[in-house]
């Protein structure tokens, strides 16, 4: 398992995430220790293209463009990467990418706002399982509804933040998981 602070730059939190040199370096050096080794990495910015429906101030939602392509390379150059998850988007998404095809880029439901629920991710022998389940309590799925047009309106955020069920619901085999 990976962490990334992808907030790891000056500036005072907005605009897209960013990882100093320090740490761009020190990730290069723990993918290439062992590249075959089952590596998940998990960031709070998402980093592919298909993630970003917008990048325009002020809604800017992934990783420093130039920074998300050079992981992705790495990634593509480190067999044993299979899993990057990332939140900021508050929504359920899942993507891929063109240059690290088989690593599966997961971007995760808000808990406390719309969705209102929480991912469990399970790895198991020979691949994982990635389920959204929403919260219970009566109060907590009001305020989920409450903020359901938080972003762009009800009708646009709600598809956009639940995402398909196949963003929020799957099972990967993959030969190098143990």
């Amino acid at each position: 398992l990976i962490g990334l602070d992808t907030y790891d730059k000056a500036g005072n939190g907005s605009g897209n995430g960013g990882l100093s040199s320090k740490q761009m370096s020190w990730l290069r050096h723990e993918l290439a220790k062992d590249k075959d080794r089952p590596t998940l990495v998990f960031g709070h910015h998402p980093l592919t293209l298909g993630s970003d429906v917008v990048n325009d101030e002020p809604f800017v939602f992934d990783l420093d463009l130039e920074q998300s392509q050079q992981i992705q390379q790495l990634y593509s150059s480190t067999p044993g990467v299979f899993f990057h998850h990332s939140g900021h988007t508050h929504r359920n998404y899942r993507s891929s990418s063109t240059v690290a095809g088989r690593v599966n880029f997961q971007e995760v439901g808000a808990t406390k706002e719309y969705p209102g629920g929480f991912s469990l991710l399970r790895v198991h022998e020979g691949g994982y399982a990635m389920n959204f389940y929403k919260t219970r309590d009566h109060r907590a799925r009001e305020w989920s509804e409450r903020t359901r047009g938080e972003y762009a309106g009800v009708g646009a955020s709600a598809f956009y933040m639940s995402g398909s069920i196949g963003d929020r619901n799957y099972v990967v085999m993959v030969d190098h998981v143990v």
